[in-house]
C-alpha cells in the first residue's frame, strides 16, 4: 500500500523473533513479526530505563546509540514522528490490523 508523501523505505523497522522446538527437540529461531511502526520505539526507551533502575549492576547499561540520552532520544523520536505539526493533529494508525498474522489474546 502506498501513501502520499511517504518515503519508499520505512524510517522505523522492528523484527521480532521467537524460538521454536522442532520434532527432534532442536531449537530454531523463527520470525514472528516484521513491522515498520514507531510505537515500539517509545516503549523501548521506557523499558531500558526500567532495566537500569532495576539493579545497581545494571545502572551503567547503555540503552541508546551514540551520544543520545533519554531526553535527546525522546526529542529525536518526536521530531521524526510529529515534526513541525501539532501532536493533536498526528495519528499513528494501523491501516489493517485484522490482517496481521500475530496471535491475539482474549
Amino acid at each position: 500500500m502506498e501513501c502520499s508523501n511517504e518515503d519508499p523505505t520505512p524510517l522505523f523497522v522492528s523484527v521480532d523473533f521467537g524460538l521454536i522446538r522442532d520434532e527432534s527437540g532442536k531449537i530454531h529461531p523463527k520470525l514472528v513479526e516484521l513491522q515498520a511502526f514507531p510505537t515500539l520505539y517509545g516503549y523501548q526507551a521506557v523499558l531500558g530505563q526500567q532495566y537500569r533502575n532495576l539493579s545497581a549492576c545494571l545502572s551503567r547499561l547503555k540503552i541508546f546509540c551514540g551520544d543520545l540520552d533519554l531526553d535527546s532520544y525522546r526529542k529525536l523520536l518526536r521530531d521524526v514522528t510529529v515534526g513541525e505539526h501539532h501532536p493533536e493533529n498526528v495519528v499513528l494508525l494501523e491501516i489493517d490490523p485484522r490482517s496481521k498474522d500475530t496471535p491475539r489474546f482474549a
